[in-house]
């Protein structure tokens, strides 16, 4: 029945259930590559669609696939949940499938799935004896790439790895194997580390080698494809912030011109998860410098109004969690600079909603694991909850000063998070 399904084209994911019928009988014929390949794709389907929680289900049943055959074997010696036995015994090519799997389930989950199955795939690759002979090695890239990710963000303990050996054996890798894709990924890891060690100047020493290689047109699909979004692209938004903290202001306003005009326009318009990284930087930059409404139509155009365009208001994407408070500060910090508070020139109601909303108790509630991998980006959410305060609070000094206060104090406190969170970090002199 599977070898029917596969012949008349399920396997490709145009109808869904077909396809997952297809998934259920390879499955059920023991086929662990196929059914695995075919787990892939119909992850890979749910994922355009932001459905995050059936692409984890889809591939985890295929990873429970590789388990259950390690124990029918009856070997009780494990990596990561699968037998060394079956490990040792397996292709490279199928060591590459499983290995991918435990990737997608890493780049989708939360943070805890993500720790956790970067570090299985690790091990996976590390103990079996098919990996020596993997003929593309990229595979690794990926868990170079995501392990790096998680210890820059302070996610895991860098006792097994540090961010220095990983960076550098990546691009000594990535060198070897020749693929752009891969050396300009390498070279983004490379100048961050740099940054998050306060080193600015190498940082951007760094970022300049990678724009001798990065072509957006020729390699960002590549590293989209690789690494769920565009690493290299990214990067020219870390260095905004390095240029600024160092006093390089023209070339802080070169790089930002190059952003919206040769990168943003060339980016993967679905991306929001991408174009909230390359954008962050720079609207912090653009907040300081006066031009919020600048910050608000980027913004608006690049990620707020092309996630509900694309995905809908019960779809997530991992920052969705700040698309509102970031919509309201550069709304209030555009008023702001309009003088619209002195002038009392804006919509009294609208603005007593965001008032109601920020003193609810779930106004400055964010994951950890948000807030620490926001913060290389320029900003601590905590920074951002607590201007939102401090915004409102000018444009409702003529109201009721009860209220008033209310915000300040609130805005204090979520000041006082962002310093704890940031102070004595060489790396985000800039987050707080």
């Amino acid at each position: 029945m599977a070898r029917i399904l596969e012949s008349q084209g399920y396997s490709e994911v145009v109808e869904l259930g077909s396809s997952m019928k297809l998934f259920r009988h390879w499955k059920d014929a023991g086929d662990l590559m196929k059914a695995s390949e075919l787990a892939q794709r119909i992850g890979k389907y749910f994922d355009g669609l932001l459905l995050n929680r059936q692409s984890l289900d889809v591939c985890l049943e295929a990873i429970k696939m590789w388990k259950d055959k390690g124990r029918a074997e009856g070997n009780e010696n494990t990596f990561a949940g699968i037998s060394s036995k079956l490990l040792n015994s397996i292709t490279p090519e199928e060591l590459e499938c499983l290995a991918r799997l435990h990737i997608a389930v890493a780049r989708i989950g939360d943070g805890k799935k993500t720790r956790i199955y970067y570090k299985k795939c690790h091990s996976i690759l590390m103990n079996s004896s098919a990996a020596a002979d993997l003929t593309d090695r990229s595979v690794f890239f990926a868990v170079y790439s995501g392990l790096f990710i998680l210890i820059k963000n302070g996610l895991i303990d860098d006792d097994e790895f540090t961010v220095q050996d990983l960076a550098m054996g990546f691009v000594e890798q990535a060198q070897i194997h020749g693929d752009p894709v891969h050396i300009a990924r390498a070279l983004a890891m490379q100048s961050l580390t740099f940054a998050g060690l306060g080193m600015f100047e190498e940082a951007i020493n760094i970022q300049k080698k990678l724009e001798k290689v990065y072509i957006p047109e020729k390699l960002s699909s590549g590293i989209c494809r690789e690494y769920a979004t565009d690493r290299a692209a990214q990067s020219y938004g870390y260095s905004v912030v390095w240029y600024k903290l160092l006093g390089r202001n023209e070339e802080c306003e070169q790089q930002i011109d190059f952003i919206l005009n040769e990168l943003m326009p060339v980016m993967p318009p679905k991306n929001v998860h991408n174009s909230i990284i390359i954008l962050c930087p720079l609207l912090w930059v653009l907040l300081e410098k006066g031009e919020a409404r600048k910050a608000e139509d980027l913004f608006a155009t690049y990620v707020y109004d092309r996630f509900f365009a694309f995905y809908g208001e019960n779809s997530t994407t991992f920052f969705s969690p700040m698309y509102k408070s970031l919509h309201a500060l550069f709304r209030l910090a555009g008023d702001a600079q309009d003088n619209n508070f002195e002038n009392g020139n804006i919509n009294k109601h609208d603005y007593e909603n965001i008032e109601s909303w920020i003193l609810s108790i779930d106004f400055g509630e964010i994951k950890g694991y948000i807030s620490k991998t926001m913060r290389p980006y320029g900003r601590c959410p905590h920074s951002i909850f607590a201007e939102i305060c401090w915004l409102l609070s000018l444009a409702n000094k003529h109201w009721d000063e009860g209220r008033r206060r209310s915000l300040l104090e609130k805005g204090f406190r979520q000041a006082q998070l962002a310093y704890l969170h940031t102070k004595g970090d060489p790396g985000l002199k800039y987050a707080y």
